[in-house]
């Protein structure tokens, strides 16, 4: 059968009109599943479900209602978005929401975004987002630079609490453990991951003092203090406080940091004596006794930190600037929430928010020690160890 001209026109066009309305069909705004957050959300359900249940909101978001709303006051300008004509926004407390659960639970950000029925594109934003705009707007408040006078005031109490003193804090390092990135050679360490690596103070009650991320885990131990701008910012810094008598004795040391093996003495930073040259010397052993008790607080802290959020007992599945965001806003979280519940400062932390022994394997943890360093000290620094050593062994000290 013949088909005239206009006829093969007609038909050309209709196959033409149905392929555009297939495409259109494949091409939606917004997928249905996402459509029903308004009332399926994760969100949305907890609003309504746990309105009066504590301690499943605790459980959801690592910190009680009070908390929440009073850090989404403080936060609720920074990390609010405009609505369009296109689509309502996220609001600020979702937003809030889907950071803290995120940083909560870890895992997937997968399935973040299929629980609260949003984009994981949208989710991963979120996060980072929401992350940054925490440390900035918290830090100023809950760990801002230290002072003289909050160097002095934490050397009394590391002083009173744990019986060391000129303690201004105990510092540790960490290598952050991060998924392959993108640009692997500069954060690929030696130990065979990749990592940041993040430069921590911690003072006589639990909190961070100096939280500074951006290392990379490809330098080695000897490089974490020299190529970080701790010394430059904290210990050459004007604001920190000048040597001083220990008390009840006539003996003068400048106000130290107590680290570990990791770290190199220095004249501001002890660490322990080797143990093969404290066999035969109780002065000594004495030492190491009373710098290992005062670094209990970066345990207790780190334990604080890993369980309530359990985003670090795997490796942090983003890129390395959003690992940096999550590390400093989980530590000024930790400080804002410690100043929420003093309580937890007395007992080691709740047991509750503890991961179930046996069941976690710590290699598998994003926050990772790092090893040793045999870097040769200084004739000063070991004489001032030696001065704390003498002061110990005084008979008014024990």
């Amino acid at each position: 059968m013949d088909i005239s001209d206009s006829d093969l026109l007609l038909l050309l066009l209709s196959v033409a009109k149905k392929r555009r309305s297939e495409k259109a069909r494949k091409r939606e705004w917004i997928r249905p599943f996402l459509q029903e957050r308004p009332e399926m959300g994760e969100f949305q359900f907890l609003c309504r479900e746990l309105a009066s249940d504590e301690d499943k909101f605790f459980q959801h978001y690592r910190m009680s209602r009070k908390s929440f709303e009073e850090l989404h006051t403080i936060l609720k300008d920074e990390i609010s978005v405009i609505t369009t004509n296109f689509r309502s926004s996220i609001t600020s407390m979702e937003r809030l929401a889907v950071c803290l659960r995120y940083l909560a639970v870890g895992g997937s950000q997968r399935d973040i975004a299929d629980s609260f029925r949003i984009g994981r594109s949208t989710v991963s934003g979120i996060v980072t987002q929401v992350c940054e705009k925490i440390w900035q707007v918290l830090q100023p408040t809950y760990m801002p630079v230290p002072s003289r006078q909050v160097w002095e005031s934490t050397a009394l109490e590391f002083y009173d609490r744990w019986g060391f003193p000129n303690c201004t804090g105990a510092i540790e390092g960490k290598h952050v453990h991060i998924r392959r990135p993108i640009d692997e050679s500069r954060v690929c360490s030696y130990k065979g991951f990749h990592s940041l690596v993040c430069l921590t103070v911690v003072d006589a009650m639990y909190r961070f003092l100096i939280v500074d991320v951006g290392n990379y885990g490809a330098n080695g131990e000897n490089a974490i203090l020299n190529d970080s701008n701790f010394i430059e910012n904290y210990f050459d810094n004007l604001e920190y406080p000048q040597p001083r008598t220990l008390p009840g004795s006539r003996i003068i040391t400048p106000y130290v940091f107590l680290g570990n093996e990791t770290f190199a003495l220095r004249t501001f930073l002890m660490r322990p004596y080797p143990k093969i040259t404290c066999v035969d010397r109780t002065d000594r052993q004495e030492f190491n006794a009373r710098l290992n008790r005062g670094r209990t607080v970066v345990d207790k802290a780190f334990g604080i930190l890993t369980s309530n959020w359990k985003v670090f007992l795997k490796p942090i599945d983003c890129k390395p600037e959003g690992a940096d965001a999550i590390v400093k806003a989980t530590c000024c979280l930790h400080n804002f929430l410690l100043e929420q519940n003093s309580a937890l400062t007395d007992v080691d932390y709740r047991p509750e928010v503890q991961p179930p022994r046996g069941k976690i394997d710590k290699k598998s943890y994003a926050l990772k020690p790092i090893g040793k360093t045999n870097s040769r000290a200084s004739r000063d620094a070991l004489e001032i160890r030696d001065l704390f050593t003498e002061y110990f062994s005084l008979p008014h000290t024990e």
